[in-house]
């Protein structure tokens, strides 16, 4: 892996089911590294009501891999016309997901200082209605 660089991380995440439409910003500071096909950024995630969650985006051309690890656990794999499981467990339980990945896009900026990357996918939790979910999470190297 390439030196790994301070990076400012902006998390948007849009929600939508049944019952309307959820939208999460959080500004994070983490770290960007990468080598060959391989980007790799991780940054820890002050959740509400779950305090601080470490959070890994793998990305490679054929998937991107969510890891969370510390009140909530997951490790979700996005890959674009398959179905894939999950097993997300925090504090008041576990939960069976099914993701269907719609679309993924990643974009480095100039000098693999900044970048962006986009994911649309469905979940189901524990055979309930489907649930539309955009997360896009841009960094760019601190100042």
């Amino acid at each position: 892996m390439a030196d790994p660089i301070r990076v400012d991380i902006e998390v948007n995440t849009e929600i939508i089911d049944e019952n309307g439409e959820e939208t999460i910003q959080k500004q994070e500071k983490g770290i960007y590294s990468h080598k060959n096909d391989l980007h790799v950024i991780k940054y820890d995630e002050q959740m509400d009501d779950f305090g601080k969650v470490k959070t890994t985006l793998i990305i490679q051309q054929e998937k991107i891999v969510l890891k969370r690890e510390g009140t909530l656990k997951l490790h979700q794999i996005f890959r674009i016309g398959n179905k894939t499981e999950a097993l997300y467990t925090h504090p008041y339980g576990s939960f069976r997901l099914e993701t269907s990945t719609h679309r993924m896009e990643f974009y480095k900026g100039m000098n693999k200082r900044s970048g962006r990357v986009f994911i649309d996918y469905d979940v189901v939790i524990n055979d309930q209605e489907p649930r539309r979910h955009t997360l896009q999470v841009k960094f760019q190297e601190e100042d």
